[in-house]
């Protein structure tokens, strides 16, 4: 994980302006299930595992001075978190949009007071995109 840390500041890419974001929860039925029924296999993540290489995550972004969203704590506070899971693993329609609710909160005061460098899509003519675009 920090190594690729390093490739993207060695790019030139800021601190500020990395964000990590843990995985999300396991939710271990749900995943088991999955397993067996799609590939005839057993569960091959476990909830505990996942945790821990969250905890490294928000240890390296910590310790690199780079922000984290350590959305496996945040999603299990909620109520019926396995909700957010499609499979047990991976992330349903609720999922996403609650990881996309998360990073917004972390990222709207970042991005508040950049200016627009493209027309706002609700002025672009699908007919003529270029009208807008090439101004």
């Amino acid at each position: 994980m920090k190594a690729m840390i390093d490739y993207l500041q060695e790019g030139g890419l800021e601190a500020s302006k990395i964000v990590l974001i843990t995985p999300p929860p396991i939710y271990g039925e749900g995943w088991k299930k999955h397993c067996q029924t799609t590939y005839g296999v057993a569960q091959n993540r476990t909830n505990a595992n996942t945790g821990l290489y969250a905890k490294a995550c928000c240890t390296v972004a910590k310790d690199l001075g780079i922000e984290v969203l350590d959305i496996y704590t945040i999603m299990q506070q909620e109520p019926k978190w396995e909700r957010y899971l499609l499979d047990g693993l991976h992330l349903s329609p609720d999922g996403n949009q609650f990881l996309g609710e998360q990073l917004w909160k972390m990222l709207e005061p970042k991005t508040r007071d950049m200016p627009m460098q493209l027309p706002d899509w609700k002025d672009v003519d699908p007919n003529n995109p270029e009208e807008a675009l090439l101004k």
